[in-house]
């Protein structure tokens, strides 16, 4: 769950225990597994007042998935400039590998992300959210990829092409995530990246 609202137990309020449990939830049993009457009742509120929070469990999804979305977001930044290739490939697989170590540690995540990817299709706000997802990793690789210009080692038109590589190899690690372990997964993003920037 979203580090943010996985506090000290005593300390959160009902609002963050309701949405601890439904991502619990819904990242068991799935969206249409879960129900507010499950939720309300794993928290040991009534259901009226988990309607004083949620008005819905669309909203309580949706909710839930802006946490998401906004703690993703603030990993995907890069943090000044990089002064060689060696330094660039190291920043570059060390997102990769943390990014690994999360996913592998906490399934769950896997879980739910690939559900709000599927309902994105049929909820605006979780398609909005997505991209803003989706845009802020295509800038982060943008910014490291402009730097790797900088530096020669892409030339300028192979931007884009290198970006396009990095998202898919990213998506697939993801993708990959339930069915290899954690050893296989590093040892194809490690690969990949220094076979990119011989």
């Amino acid at each position: 769950m979203s580090d943010k609202l996985n506090q000290n137990k005593s300390a959160k309020t009902t609002y963050e225990k309701i949405l601890e449990t439904a991502y619990d939830c819904f990242a068991t049993l799935g969206y249409e597994q879960t129900s507010l009457s499950m939720i309300a009742k794993n928290i040991g509120i009534s259901k009226p007042a988990l309607y004083y929070h949620f008005e819905s469990k669309e909203a309580l999804f949706e909710t839930l998935y802006g946490f998401i979305v906004e703690e993703m977001v603030s990993e995907y930044v890069v943090h000044g400039q990089v002064e060689n290739k060696d330094a660039l490939v190291k920043v570059i697989i060390d997102k990769g590998l943390s990014d690994i170590q999360y996913i592998k540690e906490k399934p769950a995540f896997t879980s739910i992300l690939k559900q709000y990817l599927l309902l994105g299709m049929r909820n605006k706000k979780i398609e909005r959210l997505t991209k803003r997802l989706e845009e802020s990793i295509y800038n982060y690789y943008a910014s490291l990829m402009s730097q790797a210009m900088n530096l020669e080692i892409i030339n300028q038109n192979e931007i884009e092409a290198y970006i396009e590589l990095l998202l898919l190899l990213d998506h697939g690690i993801l993708d990959k995530a339930e069915r290899l372990d954690a050893h296989a997964l590093n040892q194809i993003w490690t690969l990949f990246i220094n076979k990119l920037f011989p």
